[in-house]
């Protein structure tokens, strides 16, 4: 677990289908999948030069980390996230 006062996720980053409006008339679009990788989203606290080749930059953020700035990361799986943000991470899970 890392400490969730600084990073928030891991978030799914959601595909959406076209278009399309429901029978009660509203406009909706379907999750056709989800982004490969493990999302997180960051404090700017955590973010150092070194974690640029992992920063995201989505067009329409779905969630910001608890309603302020925040830094989208991107990393191919846990283990990657683990080796560059360890120092936010223990081993104990908080339930």
């Amino acid at each position: 677990m890392f400490n969730a006062s600084l990073i928030d996720g891991p978030v799914p980053i959601a595909i959406y289908g076209e278009p399309y409006t429901t029978d009660e008339g509203n406009e909706a679009r379907d999750v056709i999948g989800y982004v490969d990788g493990y999302h997180l989203n960051v404090a700017p606290q955590v973010y150092t030069e070194a974690l640029e080749p992992y920063r995201a930059t989505p067009r329409n953020p779905r969630r910001v980390f608890a309603g302020a700035e925040t830094v989208f990361l991107r990393f191919e799986d846990e283990a990657e996230a683990r080796a560059m943000l360890g120092a936010y991470w223990t081993e104990e899970v908080e339930h």
